[in-house]
């Protein structure tokens, strides 16, 4: 494991296992990113996917540099609700991300 300080939430212990990874701030989970192929959404997007069908999957999603995220909620109101993170790069998704917003 690593540990990371963050202006916001303090220290970030980030614990690693074969392309997983898990935060956790105190003993509260934040995120959990995975590089496993077998990382799914309950539609099937996931690692390995075009991002062509993920912006078909998930229209409204935004999108700034290799990130997309996918939230029920706005950008203002995202702080505390659960959200998915798809790390794209050459037009395909390497890592999905699932957590918490905390800033």
């Amino acid at each position: 494991h690593k540990y990371f300080q963050s202006e916001i939430s303090g220290t970030v212990r980030v614990d690693y296992y074969e392309k997983l990874s898990v935060a956790t701030i105190g003993k509260v989970v934040t995120s959990v990113t995975s590089s496993r192929r077998s990382a799914r959404t309950e539609s099937g997007i996931g690692v390995g996917t075009t991002k062509r069908r993920l912006n078909r999957r998930f229209p409204n999603m935004s999108c700034f540099g290799a990130i997309c995220r996918v939230s029920r909620y706005p950008p203002s109101e995202q702080i505390g609700r659960p959200v998915t993170d798809f790390r794209v790069r050459k037009n395909r998704v390497r890592s999905v991300t699932m957590g918490t917003v905390i800033d």
